[in-house]
């Protein structure tokens, strides 16, 4: 670009002496002091260039975090993934360079990015998932934009350019603004507009309020040329505005295809010449090496800019324009801010957003300047090092700013950016300053709380995953012990992986990114070794979604065994990492060598107690454990792994592998005593609930039933369990099932009988039957049989409706065939009575509109009879019914669910939906059996048109509309209503699972961003950032 006149080392020469740049002199310029004078902060007057930053708490008393604890929190938050690379941003910019001189080809300027989005600041992109609404994706940043107009460089007045056209004039205007004098009108402004010029003490200025009105009448002729629905034009001052406010879903917000780019702003700017009020910035002191003398004369001879922005209590703001340094400040960001220092300014950005985005006083520019002035003086190896204290430091010289009533620009100290605020102003951002300080992350956990940042747990909320940091980061402010807070930093990265892998299903890709990181740094960062232990149960619980002793399964449980033996040649046998490898020998059917490392977990853990939780995916647990746990856990559905003590739980393992292998009485009699004794010292509800399970697994009834009544006790008095209500009934039903089971062995039948009267029947009223299925479905099979043959009978006649019982009686004798074998009579005649039962039910009139017609159907399906499934289910659909009601499959009924609907159980532990949306997929699934393609459509047509109508469990409908679309496998079809489902409920593991699954068979629409949001193979970065 042509320049009026660069800077030289002759400009050197033309300054006063007492400004020029002497290497071997002390440095005269005057230098802003920010040091705060009342002693309330702790970091207040030290020079960060002479200090031992690392672990230097014993300065950082006005937090209530250490900057130790803090710098593993930022790592862990703003991973180096998720900020942008150079090429990245780069690109970006220039297609959008692009299109706006494909739209803007009458504007004679050159567009030049600046702000956040150019310097690579801006807050990651986050998906919103509030509770009650859609996941959406957003942009938190604008992207700024000088429109620079094609004109020469324009400077302020000396002796050698007395003829120039455009004189810039910084003389008697507030600090950092201008003005601009026509100093030849004739050439200047021949052609032009009159007014473009304003008469002010004899003297032509440029006027800059016509350029804020032109941009105006730009703002008006561009709504009018492009005529876009979603198009927002706005105009505040000389920034022309310009926002794509289409909904931003989730589908939209990932793809490459991106309407809903964030919104950019357009301001017209002058060229200028490097400005003498600027000159204090090239002849600052620093001492940290942080800017060299090329940078610094190479951003001075690029110049600056001026824009149509006045002070705000100009007296001629017409003719007033404000020094614009951001292209200077895109320079630092591009040339020297390294992504060390680019994460600290990240959780900064997120700290104001969260503390200060409703008060207006302090913006982001605000932050950034005071994080400047930090880089000026902070050594650039404790930005790497200890980022808390670099963060807090910030902080403080932003507290130190506003205490003093003045924030100095960076680029021209004189200009205070803080005087436009009130009295009452300052007092407010001092005490909001003051609480951030204090706590620098408690606000972080609010914007976590309902924002996913990248790709972090969406099913687990950052506060829970860091809450063991948090609470060792008060010992270690007394204590200062780092190993124990090393092993707490480990546990937790640990426990964010694994949430990671627990989002979505468990992908052999995913797991290999991570095999990859860990092979990478493990030679540099001796605790990544400890990582393969993760990587073992990775591949054993990935072996499980793998068809049984296929070359796939085989092939995961090799890389497991490889992994944990990995692990414990270099770190012995961690009592987590055992109780997971002992799943898998009892797995791979190593029974005695299983038996043999549980006994070596309790006599490790009985010589030197730790009490160790056991983190691990529900999918690799025992069976029973297995089940109950989805029991357990139905409140919250989204959890997919659980953390529990792994004492009790290599107790528990090792009793059923005794119990099934080595069944001697003698040596179970010495593991159950041991085992309650260790349940009697723990004294918590897990341990108490392990060892109830134990012992209904091995049949003793009444112990158990004592050891759950136990367990709900201790739950009761601390009340420290969500969803306590939920929690106790599902115990409550064990206890009766375990009560059931007692009577009946002994034979029992009426006690028994009178118990379920006594307890379920005259309690409960009408809604005693949901309980009796329930608990009829929690007994073994031999006790089921007899409930169904000699209780039920009895109930029937107590209850005095024998019809209301049929329908449970079918869905029981259902369930019931699956505990025979294939071609067994006895499974013949289970389903014999099931269909009896069911055809009895639904014969009667007032049971036509039954949820278990959907049962029937359901049943129909397993036993392929298409044709009466159809019917069934079309003279149901035609009947009027309450959209409310609803069906739920869980784990009962797992055995009889179509593969698809087994996903969802696995993965939720129940599905529950609309009963008019499973009518729907059970019908849907009947007519593409009988091949009839334009009935089908119709009913697919039928089935969208019934989600747009509902609002309860809407995005479960539009699932199962998904799996009627897979049934045709039209992937397309079937990838938007999983992508629906999506965004109605962000944790929704399956239906992410279901949209990847649905894109791997459309190769042609797989796109890089799907993959980086679903695929965790950015842990390579999260290791080396936390390492």
């Amino acid at each position: 670009m042509d320049r009026n006149k660069p800077y030289t080392e002759e400009d050197d020469e033309a300054k006063p002496k007492k400004q020029r740049r002497d290497s071997d002199a002390e440095i005269n310029a005057p230098v802003i002091l920010y040091e705060r004078t009342d002693g309330t902060h702790s970091l207040k007057n030290i020079d960060p260039s002479c200090t031992d930053m690392h672990l230097d708490d014993e300065r950082n008393e006005a937090s209530n975090i250490s900057t130790l604890h803090l710098s593993f929190l930022v790592n862990l938050l703003i991973p180096n993934h998720l900020m942008a690379t150079k090429e990245q941003a780069e690109s970006d910019m220039e297609k959008l360079n692009a299109r706006l001189h494909q739209e803007y080809k009458s504007f004679q300027s050159n567009c030049i990015f600046v702000g956040s989005n150019a310097e690579r600041y801006q807050i990651p992109g986050v998906v919103s998932k509030q509770p009650g609404k859609e996941a959406k994706g957003i942009h938190y940043s604008d992207i700024d934009i000088l429109m620079v107009w094609d004109v020469q460089f324009i400077k302020e007045l000396d002796s050698k350019s007395i003829k120039q056209n455009l004189v810039l004039e910084t003389e008697n205007v507030h600090p950092g603004y201008c003005r601009v004098f026509v100093n030849n009108p004739e050439t200047v402004l021949r052609d032009l507009d009159p007014s473009t010029a304003l008469c002010f003490e004899e003297k032509l200025f440029y006027n800059a309020k016509k350029v804020r009105d032109d941009m105006k009448i730009v703002a008006d002729l561009y709504l009018m040329k492009q005529s876009f629905d979603q198009l927002k034009v706005d105009q505040k001052g000389p920034a022309l505005g310009l926002e794509d406010i289409t909904e931003r879903t989730l589908e939209t917000f990932l793809s490459n295809v991106r309407p809903n780019h964030p919104r950019h702003e357009l301001v017209p700017a002058l060229p200028i010449v490097w400005p003498r009020i600027a000159d204090n910035w090239r002849f600052r002191p620093r001492n940290n090496g942080w800017l060299t003398d090329e940078l610094i004369k190479s951003i001075v001879n690029e110049g600056c800019h001026a824009v149509p922005v006045p002070h705000r209590h100009s007296e001629h703001p017409d003719i007033e324009w404000r020094l614009s340094f951001a292209t200077s400040e895109v320079r630092l960001a591009k040339e020297v801010v390294n992504d060390d220092q680019r994460r600290c300014l990240m959780y900064l950005k997120v700290l104001r957003h969260e503390t200060m985005n409703k008060f207006e006083l302090l913006s982001s520019y605000h932050f950034k300047t005071s994080f400047l002035y930090a880089c000026d003086r902070i050594p650039l190896k404790s930005w790497r090092e200890n980022p808390g204290w670099c963060i807090l430091y910030v902080l403080d010289t932003l507290l130190d700013f506003v205490g003093n009533r003045f924030l100095p620009s960076y680029f021209v100290q004189e200009n205070n950016l803080l005087d436009h605020l009130k009295e009452d102003d300052f007092l407010i951002l001092q005490t909001i300053l003051e609480s951030v300080r204090s706590d620098p992350v408690l606000p972080i956990l609010s914007f976590t709380d309902v924002n996913v940042i990248g790709m972090h747990s969406a099913t687990e909320t950052f506060r829970n995953i860091i809450q063991g940091v948090i609470e060792d980061s008060v010992s270690f402010k007394q204590n200062k012990n780092k190993t124990t807070s090393m092993n707490v930093f480990r546990q937790t990265l640990h426990t964010f992986i694994f949430h990671l892998f627990a989002d979505d299903k468990v992908e052999a890709v995913s797991i290999r990114y991570f095999e990859i990181a860990i092979n990478l740094f493990s030679c540099r960062y001796t605790d990544v070794n400890s990582f393969h232990g993760n990587l073992g149960a990775l591949y054993f619980a990935f072996s499980f979604q793998c068809l049984t002793k296929s070359e796939l399964s085989n092939k995961a449980l090799n890389n497991a065994k490889r992994h944990f033996d990995q692990y414990i040649s270099g770190l012995g046998l961690n009592t987590q990492v055992a109780v997971n490898f002992a799943l898998f020998l009892r797995a791979t059917g190593k029974i005695d060598s299983c038996i043999e490392l549980l006994n070596k977990i309790i006599k490790n853990e009985n010589e030197n107690p730790k009490n160790f939780y056991n983190l691990s995916t529900v999918v690799i647990l025992e069976a029973n454990l297995r089940r109950n746990l989805r029991d357990l856990l139905s409140e919250s559905p989204e959890r997919r792994i659980v953390a529990l003590p792994s004492v009790s739980l290599a107790y528990y393992l090792l009793s059923v592998v005794t119990c099934q292998h080595r069944n001697h009485g003698e040596i179970m009699n010495n593991i159950l005593d041991k085992f309650d004794a260790h349940c009697q010292d723990r004294n918590t509800f897990l341990d108490h609930y392990l060892y109830s399970l134990c012992l209904q697994n091995i049949n003793k009834w009444k112990f158990a039933q004592l050891s759950f009544k136990k367990a709900i006790d201790i739950i009761t008095e601390s009340g420290s369990f969500s969803g306590l209500h939920e929690l106790s009934c599902h115990i409550d039903e064990l206890i009766k099932a375990c009560r059931i089971e007692d009577l009946l062995s002994q034979a029992k039948v009426g006690e028994s009988c009178d118990y379920i009267v006594e307890t379920i029947l005259e309690p409960f009223g009408k809604d005693s039957l949901h309980l009796i299925e329930n608990v009829a479905f929690l007994l073994g099979a031999t006790s089921r049989d007899k409930f169904l043959n000699d209780i039920f009978p009895k109930l029937q006649l107590h209850y005095g409706n024998e019809s209301m019982f049929y329908g449970i009686l079918a869905r029981l004798h259902f369930k019931s065939s699956f505990d025979s074998l294939l071609d067994s009579e006895d499974r013949y005649v289970s389903i014999a009575k099931a269909d009896t039962l069911f055809s009895t039910f639904l014969s009667e009139k007032e049971n036509k509109m039954s949820a278990t017609v959907v049962d029937y159907a359901l049943f129909l399906c397993y036993q392929e009879r298409w044709s009466e499934s159809r019917v069934l289910l079309q003279n149901f659909l035609c009947q009027q019914f309450p959209l409310d009601h609803s069906t739920c499959y869980d784990i009962k009924q797992y055995d009889s669910l179509d593969d698809m609907l087994k996903k969802e159980i696995e993965i939720h532990s129940k599905i529950k939906a609309p009963t008019k949306a499973f009518s729907y997929y059970f019908l849907i699934k009947s007519l593409v059996k009988m091949d009839e393609v334009q009935n089908v459509k119709k009913a697919k047509e039928k089935f969208a048109e019934f989600c747009e109508e509902i609002e309860e469990d809407r995005f479960r409908s539009y699932s199962l509309l998904g799996y009627s679309e897979l049934l045709s496998e039209n992937w397309s079809a079937a990838e938007r209503w999983f992508y629906k489902a999506v965004q109605g409920s962000w944790h929704y593991t399956a239906a992410k699972q279901n949209v990847a699954f649905c894109r791997s068979k459309m190769p042609k629409l797989v796109n890089s961003i799907y993959n980086e949001k679903y695929l965790p193979f950015c842990i390579a970065a999260e290791l080396k950032g936390i390492f």
